[in-house]
C-alpha cells in the first residue's frame, strides 16, 4: 500500500519534472494560450513516473512542442 511518508522520501526525484511543468504552464499563461490541461497532466505524470523509475522523463515537454503545428 502507498503511504504519504514514502512519497516524501522520493519527492526530490520529481522536483525538476515539476519545475519544468510549472515553467511550461507559466509560458502558456503569459502567451494567453488555451491548452488541454488533462493532456498536459498526463505528460507530467508520465515524466514523473519516469523520473521515479528510470531516472529520466518518459515523454518530455519538448517532444510535445515539436509535435504541435
Amino acid at each position: 500500500m502507498y503511504q504519504i511518508g514514502a512519497l516524501v522520501n522520493v519527492e526530490w526525484q520529481i522536483d525538476s519534472t515539476t519545475d519544468t511543468f510549472m515553467d511550461e504552464m507559466a509560458n502558456f499563461a503569459r502567451e494567453g494560450k488555451v491548452i488541454d490541461m488533462s493532456e498536459w497532466i498526463q505528460y507530467y505524470t508520465f515524466d514523473a513516473i519516469g523520473a521515479l523509475t528510470v531516472r529520466m522523463p518518459v515523454f518530455s515537454y519538448s517532444c510535445k512542442q515539436l509535435m504541435e503545428p
